[in-house]
Order: structure tokens, then C-alpha cells, then sequence
């Protein structure tokens, strides 16, 4: 599969120069984080949020010789936004499923005020 997703990559760089893909290093939780959540999306969000310092660095690298106008991100590293917004660079959500699926994402809130106890 990461072959697929490399030489289309590729690709793309190839046709559209002025379209950049940074790729970040791995990183894993830490040995005492497992332990806080039993819930792996808990995890996987706190996963996330430990990108934040190299998605700072990278925009900082990318600022010193290009003008970025926008940061595009998948719609499940919202952590990110943050980072983002203190450098002032306007932030877009990539969502890859159909308008049907966001509706439901964005009427998620709703369900959970109306029929979670105590909200």
C-alpha cells in the first residue's frame, strides 16, 4: 500500500511543483501513557498531539524560504490546528468520504448533549 501512496506522491510533486509533502518520523507513546486510557481512540488522539513539535518545526523550516498560505489537514489530526493558527496560517480540513458522512460528523455534538447523561 505505501508503495501506491509514494509513487502517487511522486507523481503529484512531478506535475505540481509548487505542491509540497513533508513526511514526519514516527513517534510512539510513551511506556506510562498506555496505562491512562483503556480507550485507544484516547490514545490515538494523545498519539497525535505528539506530532505537535514536529509539525512546528516543519512549518518554521518551511517559513524560512516559501510564503505558506495554508495548511491542509485530515480531518482526524485536528490537534494540529492550534499549532497552526499561532503561526497565523489559515487551516483547511481534507474530509475523503462523501458530504453525507460530514453532516453526520458535524451532528455528532448534537447527539452527545441530547442523550449523554449529565450533559
Amino acid at each position: 500500500m505505501w508503495t501506491v501512496i509514494n509513487e502517487r506522491i511522486i507523481s503529484n510533486v512531478a506535475t505540481n511543483p509548487s505542491i509540497a509533502f513533508h513526511h514526519l518520523s514516527a513517534v510512539s507513546l510513551p511506556n506510562d501513557f498506555k496505562t491512562t486510557s483503556p480507550y485507544h481512540e484516547t490514545l490515538s488522539f494523545e498519539l497525535i498531539c505528539l506530532n505537535n513539535p514536529k509539525i512546528l518545526h516543519s512549518l518554521l523550516t518551511i517559513s524560512e524560504e516559501y510564503s505558506v498560505k495554508a495548511f491542509i489537514m485530515n480531518l482526524f489530526c485536528g490537534a494540529v490546528l492550534p499549532t497552526a493558527r499561532d503561526l497565523g496560517i489559515p487551516c483547511y480540513f481534507f474530509f475523503a468520504s462523501g458530504v453525507g458522512m460530514l453532516c453526520f460528523f458535524f451532528y455528532l455534538p448534537c447527539l452527545h448533549r441530547t442523550h449523554v447523561p449529565g450533559k
